[in-house]
C-alpha cells in the first residue's frame, strides 16, 4: 500500500483511513494481475464517511485507471462536479457512468456503497439496498491497482475530505443477500445453503499501518 499522507481513526468496523483534501491525500494498492482480467465478475464494497460533501469531482475508490477511457478503463465509484455520486465503469473505448443525486447523503455518519458486475449489467448499492443498474457486457483491465480517495492524481478534479474503512474487492459477483449482509458490518457465516447472522463482529480492519 502506498500512503500519500492519510492517518488512521477509529472506523464502522476496526480502523479506518482518514483522507483530507486540502493536503491531496490518497492511497494505492496493488492488485494481483491473476485475479483480474477483461470482462471478469467483481464485486467493489466499502464503508464511506463524508466530511463534508465534494463540491468538485472526486474519486473515492476505484479499480484500474476506471476514470478515463485512454487510460485503459476498469471500474470505481466517485462524485461528478455536478455533486451526485457516480458508478463507472469503462473498456477504453467506451464509459458508463451511472449516477445518483447526493445531496441528500447525511454527512458525518458511515454509509455502505458496493457494485458489482455479473457479465450482463452493473449493479449499484447503498447501504445494502439496490440503487439501480446498467446494462454493461464488458470492462478492461490493464493497469492493475486499487486507488483510495483519489483526486488530480487519479484524473479527478479535486481529492476527497473522507474517511474509508472495510474495503473489499471480490473476484465474483456477490448477490443481494450477500452484499446486504456486508452492510450491516458483520461477517457472513455460512452453514452450507443457509445464511446465519453472527451475534458478534469478527471482522478485522483493512486499513493499518
Amino acid at each position: 500500500m502506498t500512503n500519500n499522507g492519510a492517518t488512521y481513526v477509529s472506523g464502522k468496523i476496526g480502523q479506518a483511513a482518514d483522507f483530507v483534501s486540502a493536503s491531496s491525500q490518497y492511497m494505492v494498492g496493488p492488485v494481483s494481475q491473476n485475479l483480474y482480467t477483461s470482462n471478469s465478475y467483481f464485486t467493489l464494497a466499502f464503508w464511506v464517511f463524508l466530511k463534508s460533501l465534494p463540491t468538485g469531482s472526486t474519486g473515492l475508490v476505484g479499480f484500474n485507471k476506471y476514470y478515463t477511457e485512454t487510460e485503459g478503463g476498469g471500474f470505481g465509484i466517485g462524485f461528478k462536479t455536478t455533486g451526485v455520486l457516480t458508478f463507472i465503469v469503462g473498456d477504453k473505448i467506451n464509459t458508463t457512468e451511472i449516477d445518483y443525486v447526493a445531496a441528500n447523503f447525511p454527512l458525518n455518519t458511515w454509509l455502505h456503497l458496493s457494485m458489482k458486475f455479473d457479465g450482463s449489467k452493473v449493479y449499484h448499492y447503498l447501504n445494502g439496498q439496490l440503487l439501480g443498474f446498467a446494462n454493461r457486457t464488458l470492462w478492461r483491465a490493464n493497469n492493475v491497482a486499487l486507488e483510495f480517495a483519489h483526486g488530480t492524481q487519479g484524473g479527478w478534479g479535486s481529492y476527497s475530505n473522507i474517511r474509508l474503512n472495510d474495503v473489499r474487492l471480490f473476484n465474483h459477483a456477490l448477490t443481494d443477500m450477500e452484499i446486504q449482509e456486508i452492510a450491516k458490518a458483520k461477517v457472513v457465516h455460512y452453514s452450507f445453503d443457509d445464511m446465519q447472522e453472527p451475534t458478534t463482529n469478527l471482522v478485522t480492519p483493512e486499513f493499518s499501518q
